[in-house]
């Protein structure tokens, strides 16, 4: 574990080639080199690990929890605070159940639907009166 300007970072269990940061940043402890997450269709974003010669894509929201926010309950899923699935800082996440992840969705509804509303309305700009392309979008989010 080693702290540089807040930034903290621990090996990632299974992949211990890898550390995690409580910033959601994810690198290869052999190279020195921090990987490139990437979107999914969902828009959380992950990564890709390598253990034994076999590639596994893992979410870096999730990576970030099991490393820095203790689960003793166990829960399943990992629910982000400011609806931002690309911000995998530690404080942006919490560990919650199925149903009380759904609850959070459910009474910030009005948020969300304005956050929706808004990355439409920034996308449209950028895409139709700027002529950005869908990965230049892609890297600016980054």
């Amino acid at each position: 574990m080693s702290i540089l300007n807040n930034e903290e970072w621990r090996t990632i269990d299974g992949y211990e080639n890898y550390q995690v940061s409580n910033t959601g940043q994810v690198k290869n402890i052999k190279t020195g080199r921090i990987l490139v997450s990437f979107a999914q269709k969902t828009g959380y974003h992950s990564v890709i690990l390598c253990r034994e010669g076999k590639q596994a894509t893992k979410y870096v929201h999730k990576l970030v929890a099991k490393a820095f926010i203790p689960n003793p309950e166990n829960k399943k899923e990992v629910n982000h605070k400011n609806f931002r699935k690309n911000d995998n800082r530690v404080e942006n996440l919490e560990w919650v159940t199925r149903q009380e992840n759904m609850l959070y969705n459910s009474e910030h509804l009005d948020e969300l639907k304005k956050q929706k509303i808004l990355q439409i309305i920034v996308k449209n700009l950028l895409v139709d009166e700027l002529g950005f392309t869908q990965k230049d979008i892609e890297n600016i989010l980054r």
